[in-house]
């Protein structure tokens, strides 16, 4: 498998069989292409052909893709493509078992950035099938930043990302990172983690969460680079209209999604003082809000996408999550919930 796929990883390690030397090939698509085409038509592209390109895991399907930085996709004049700066990304794909996942990504990712999280570039494919992410890993052909996500930092199998701890996830952000890197990771921890328990991401595992780095003096915490409402495919629970789910991993020995007191106990263990904590959360607030806004402007404009049901179950888990610290806001986005055509 290594030897198949081993050329192009995320982070720094690249593998080729023994005797060969990686092959420096940079194959890559129109920006445009990429998001115009029809996923089917991608799908056999890059997972055919090509899918000894595509060394990157995960439980949906996706594979690794790269477009010119200007957009463009130019041949010199003899034909060749000439040497250019390169943009690599991750393309991930809808699954059949949850429908409209790619959507419930992108609305994810727009409402991380919304709320100041640190977040790579992210394009909606033009049939909404599939999403593109840009890999951070990346600085060039020849040059990648290291990474390692905190199953790797642990030791741990990808099988066992829903075992650990928030407390030890935390501690080893404190032990590898330094000065201001530790500082700014433990925010952008604290910050990525209220978001997801607020719009009930229970996928928001050790696998989802990394350390990048040049050097040890440089290491911090990750880009976000998953963030979605994956309690939507959850049961729900008839009393509060919550989803029968909780987060990925421990705190404090368990799994409930975040409520005012384990949000404190979270802030105090990332060093982080009140008056950033209450930043945080009216962040969170405005950019729930402000993304909501976005999703019922998208139902109205693709109604032939059939996401309404979705969407609507997506921004009841929002207002529900967003009851823990902010009230206003959470019924301002219960308000709008009845302009969706159900």
């Amino acid at each position: 498998m290594l030897a198949f796929v081993g050329e192009n990883m995320i982070g720094r390690i690249k593998v080729t069989p023994h005797g060969q030397t990686p092959s420096g090939l940079t194959p890559h698509e129109s920006l445009s292409r990429l998001i115009k085409e029809e996923t089917t038509a991608l799908v056999q592209h890059y997972l055919g052909a090509r899918l000894h390109e595509s060394g990157v895991s995960g439980g949906f399907m996706k594979f690794l893709a790269k477009s010119p930085t200007n957009n463009e996709d130019p041949l010199n004049k003899n034909g060749s493509r000439p040497t250019l700066a390169l943009n690599d990304w991750i393309v991930k794909l809808n699954d059949d078992d949850h429908p409209h996942i790619v959507l419930l990504e992108y609305f994810g990712m727009v409402a991380a950035r919304a709320a100041g999280l640190t977040v790579p570039d992210v394009h909606l494919s033009q049939d909404r099938q599939h999403i593109l992410i840009q890999r951070f890993d990346v600085i060039s052909p020849n040059e990648s930043i290291g990474f390692e996500d905190f199953c790797a930092l642990f030791g741990l199998p990808a099988r066992d990302k829903f075992t650990g701890s928030v407390e030890r996830l935390i501690k080893t952000i404190g032990t590898y990172c330094q000065g201001e890197k530790k500082r700014h990771s433990f925010d952008r921890f604290f910050g990525q983690y209220v978001l997801a328990s607020t719009i009930r991401n229970g996928d928001a595992h050790l696998k989802n969460f990394g350390l990048m780095y040049n050097n040890a003096e440089t290491v911090e915490l990750a880009p976000l680079y998953n963030m979605l409402s994956m309690a939507v495919y959850a049961p729900t629970l008839p009393n509060t209209r919550d989803a029968n789910d909780g987060m990925a991993i421990n705190f404090q020995g368990s799994k409930r999604w975040l409520s005012p007191d384990t949000i404190q106990s979270l802030s105090a263990q990332c060093l982080m003082t009140e008056k950033r904590v209450d930043e945080w959360k009216t962040q969170i607030a405005a950019a729930l809000i402000e993304t909501s806004e976005k999703v019922i402007d998208y139902l109205h404009k693709h109604p032939e996408d059939k996401f309404d049901s979705i969407a609507d179950r997506m921004l009841e888990l929002w207002a529900i999550g967003l009851e823990t610290f902010d009230r206003k806001a959470s019924q301002h986005i219960s308000n709008n919930r009845p302009r969706l055509e159900r």
